[in-house]
């Protein structure tokens, strides 16, 4: 594993069956959220996140920021720089990427900056 990507997490989200508490937790950490944060973002309930019964648009959410976490994270390193961003304001977003999150759109949105500044455009 490269230095650049030592502290990349790597697990995905499985589309079917149950997601492991660790995934789920390590998701949230890679966002800087708590679990009932990233239950609010995919639109469920802390509840349901603890009892391991997510429906599947809330499973298709964290599959999509799973991509969004890997993608961050290739590009900033390190979970600090990649969390550093995501609440930092972003001008080309009009937002902090961590208040986009919660949509499909706004993931998209997300995404497409990060794709952005890796062909070096910044502004």
């Amino acid at each position: 594993m490269s230095q650049k990507n030592k502290h990349h997490y790597s697990a995905s989200i499985p589309l079917t069956g149950d997601i492991s508490p660790q995934l789920l937790r390590e998701l949230a950490r890679a966002y800087n959220l708590s679990l009932k944060a990233l239950a609010m973002i995919i639109g469920c309930t802390s509840s349901q996140i603890y009892r391991n019964r997510l429906d599947e648009p809330a499973k298709h959410h964290m599959a999509l920021l799973t991509e969004l976490k890997d993608s961050a994270l290739s590009y900033f390193g390190s979970v600090s720089k990649s969390q550093k961003w995501f609440a930092t304001y972003n001008i080309s977003l009009a937002a902090t990427p961590i208040e986009l999150i919660n949509s499909l759109k706004g993931i998209a949105s997300v995404k497409n900056c990060i794709v952005c500044l890796e062909h070096g455009m910044t502004a």
